[in-house]
């Protein structure tokens, strides 16, 4: 493979490196293909579920390749969505962080040059479509998702 052939090329550039790391590192890039089908496949299972039910997400431009799967909720539901996931052990978290932040400091006072930013990082919920997805955790995510947001409907 040619990861192969560039360790072999520049091996002291390669620091603490064994054979047992590149048969995995090879097997992952071999499987890159069908990982990234995947996460499109399950993101689109995720879509069609949402769609139907009104619920906001972030659908990537073509080509792009999902991490997570992003939904968009309302601030004060998805915290309480997310304890609700992590209650019934089932993988989400809300790490969205607003990247200006990586590169100054905000002044103390209210910023609106970041607004897009800041209403994403206050909204975004991420769900798992990587290789632990199965048809188990897609129905239990998205019942107490949905659950959650009908009740907030009805108060």
């Amino acid at each position: 493979p040619v990861f192969l052939s560039l360790i072999n090329t520049f091996q002291d550039v390669f620091i603490n490196y064994s054979i047992i790391d590149l048969e995995l590192i090879t097997h992952e890039l071999d499987i890159l293909k069908v990982n990234i089908k995947n996460r499109e496949k399950n993101a689109r299972k995720f879509m069609k579920i949402f769609k139907k039910h009104g619920i906001s997400f972030i659908k990537h431009p073509p080509d792009s390749i999902y991490w997570r799967f992003n939904l968009l909720l309302p601030e004060e539901r998805r915290d309480i969505i997310l304890t609700d996931l992590h209650n019934n052990h089932l993988h989400a978290s809300t790490w969205y962080p607003s990247i200006d932040r990586y590169y100054q400091k905000r002044p103390q006072k209210k910023n609106i040059l970041f607004m897009n930013s800041d209403n994403i990082t206050n909204k975004i919920l991420n769900l798992w479509i990587d290789n632990e997805f199965n048809d188990k955790y897609l129905e239990e995510t998205s019942s107490i998702i949905i659950n959650n947001m009908v009740n907030d409907k009805s108060d």
